[in-house]
C-alpha cells in the first residue's frame, strides 16, 4: 500500500510520512543495483584509478576509525583535540563520537564529563550542537536524574520542549522518564512552553496532539493538587488551567475530582466489573466508566496513602485500565497463528491439540499471567520498547491488589494468588532491567516492590 506524504509514518512516530521516513525511503528506492560480473572466468578485478577519494572524506574515516579504537579516556581526548581543530568536527562526526562516550559514560556512572564536553561544543561550534540538540538534551536529563541533580532538569526540560515542535518523539520519550521518576513541576512547565509549537505544528498528526493536550491538562490538575491553594483547586480554577489545552467538560472533570480526592464515597461490588453479572446494550460503557472511576479512586489512593507522585501514580493507572479493558474487550486472548491453523488443517492429529476456550479470570479486577504477559508483549515490543509504562504497571501491581482489598473488592487470599501469579513476569522484566544501565530505578524498583512481596530473601 503506498503512503501518502501526508499519511501518518508507517514507524509509528506520531508524525506525518513527509517528516519523518520519507526522505530514508526515497534514497534506498534510487540505491542502483550493483552491475553484474560479466569478466570472463579466471580474469582478475582490476582496481579503477581514474575516481580518487576525496582528501576530506578520507580524513573522516581515518579520524573515526582511530576514534573506534581507544578507550573512553583516549576516545575523550580526541574528541576535545578534534574541536580544537575544528575542520573535521561536522555534525554528524560530533553526534557519532558523544553517543559513544555518552554510553560509556553510563556504564561508568560518570555522569559530569559529558556536560562538559557539550558545553565546549555549544560554545566552539553552536550550529554544530544546534542539529542535534533534542538528543543532547535528552542525554542531559539522563545524566542529571542518574546523578541527583534535579536542580539542573527544569531548564534541561525547558530547553528541550522548545524542539517539541519538530521532534515530539523524543520530548515524549523524556517526558515519560520524568514522570516516573516524580517530576511534576517540571513537566508542567514544560509542556506550556511546548504546547504553542505543538498545536500549530504540522509535523505532528491530530491524534498525538490531542494526547498531549490530554497530558498537559492532567498535569495542571495534579500541578493544582499538590502545589496550589483549596482555591487554586476549586473547580473554576481548574477549567482555566486547563482551558488552553481542552475544552473544558464540567460534568467529566467534577466526576474525575471527586474519585481522586476521595470526596465521591463509593461502595464497589465486583459484579459491577464482572461482565457475566452485567446485561443491557449498555453494559459495555457501564463496564469502562466503572474501570475509569475506579482507577481514578486508585491514583488517589497512592497519593495519599502510598506516597505515590501523581505523574507515576498516572502511569500505572492509565496502564492497568487500558490492560483490564482489552482483556475484557478479548483482545489479549491466545490467537492461533495462520501457519498453526495452516498446520493443524493439514494434519489431522494435531486437530486433537487445538488449544481449548481461554478461561475466565479469577477475579474481574485481578492480573492474570497469561493474558497480562501479552499486554507486557505490547508494550516491550522490539521497535518501540515502552520501559516506563511496563515498570510502573509492574511495580505498583501488588498497590493495586492493596486498593482493591482496602475497597473489600478483593480479600488477602485472592490479593496473595494473584501475587503468586507474577512471578515469573517479574523475574523476566528484572533480567531486561538489569541490562538497561541508562536508569537503575527500573531495577531498584521492581525489586523493592513485586520481587520483594513474592520474594523476600531474593533480593
Amino acid at each position: 500500500m503506498k503512503v501518502g506524504r501526508n499519511d501518518p509514518c508507517p514507524c509509528g512516530s506520531g508524525k506525518k510520512y513527509k517528516k519523518c521516513c520519507i526522505e530514508k525511503d526515497q534514497e534506498s528506492a534510487q540505491v542502483i543495483p550493483k552491475p553484474q560480473d560479466t569478466r570472463p572466468s579466471g580474469e582478475a578485478l582490476q582496481p579503477r584509478t581514474d575516481m580518487p577519494l576525496d582528501p576530506h572524506v578520507e580524513a573522516i574515516n581515518a579520524l573515526w576509525e582511530t576514534f573506534d579504537g581507544l578507550d573512553y579516556e583516549g576516545q575523550i581526548a580526541l574528541f576535545a583535540q578534534t574541536l580544537d581543530g575544528e575542520a573535521l568536527m561536522d555534525k554528524q562526526m560530533a553526534f557519532d563520537m558523544l553517543l559513544t562516550i555518552h554510553e560509556h559514560s553510563i556504564k561508568q556512572c560518570d555522569h559530569d564529563r559529558l556536560d562538559s564536553l557539550l558545553d565546549a561544543l555549544i560554545e566552539r561550534l553552536p550550529e554544530v550542537y544546534d542539529h542535534h540538540a533534542h538528543y543532547y538534551l535528552d542525554w542531559r536529563i539522563t545524566h542529571a536524574l542518574l546523578a541527583g541533580r534535579v536542580d539542573a532538569i527544569p531548564a534541561l526540560v525547558n530547553a528541550l520542549a522548545e524542539t517539541a515542535g519538530s521532534d515530539i518523539d523524543t520530548f515524549d520519550a523524556v517526558a515519560e522518564r520524568l514522570a516516573y521518576h516524580g517530576q511534576l513541576s517540571p513537566l508542567a512547565d514544560a509542556f506550556r512552553i511546548a504546547w504553542p509549537l505543538v498545536k500549530s505544528s504540522d509535523n505532528i498528526v491530530p491524534w498525538a496532539v490531542d494526547g498531549f493536550a490530554e497530558r498537559a491538562g492532567l498535569y495542571e490538575i495534579f500541578d493544582a493538587l499538590e502545589h496550589g491553594t483549596p482555591a487554586d483547586s476549586s473547580h473554576a480554577a481548574l477549567e482555566s488551567r486547563i482551558g488552553p489545552y481542552l475544552k473544558a467538560d464540567t460534568e467529566y472533570l467534577s466526576r474525575f475530582l471527586g474519585h481522586l480526592t476521595g470526596q465521591t464515597k463509593k461502595t464497589w461490588t465486583p459484579g459491577e466489573f464482572d461482565s457475566t453479572h452485567q446485561g443491557g446494550p449498555d453494559a459495555g460503557e457501564r463496564y469502562t466508566q466503572n474501570l475509569s472511576d475506579i482507577s481514578s479512586e486508585f491514583l488517589g489512593y497512592l497519593r495519599r496513602e502510598e506516597g505515590v507522585p501523581y505523574t507515576k501514580g498516572e502511569l500505572a493507572r492509565q496502564q492497568i485500565r487500558q490492560y483490564l479493558q482489552q482483556r475484557q474487550d478479548g483482545k489479549l486472548e491466545w490467537r492461533e497463528s495462520p501457519l498453526e491453523a495452516a498446520m493443524r488443517r493439514g494434519n489431522h492429529a494435531r486437530q486433537k491439540q487445538r488449544r481449548p476456550p481461554p478461561t475466565p479470570p479469577d477475579h474481574p479486577l485481578c492480573p492474570d499471567p497469561s493474558t497480562l504477559d501479552r499486554y507486557f508483549g505490547g508494550l516491550m515490543n522490539t521497535f518501540f520498547p515502552q520501559r516506563y509504562k511496563a515498570a510502573t504497571l509492574m511495580e505498583l501491581m501488588p498497590a493495586w491488589l492493596r486498593f482493591l482489598e482496602s475497597r473489600q473488592l478483593i480479600d488477602a487470599r485472592q490479593r496473595e494468588k494473584s501475587l503468586q501469579g507474577l512471578h515469573e513476569l517479574a523475574g523476566a522484566l528484572l533480567k531486561v532491567w538489569q541490562a538497561y544501565r541508562d536508569d537503575p530505578a527500573l531495577q531498584e524498583g521492581l525489586q523493592n516492590s513485586v520481587v520483594a512481596v513474592i520474594q523476600p530473601n531474593s533480593c
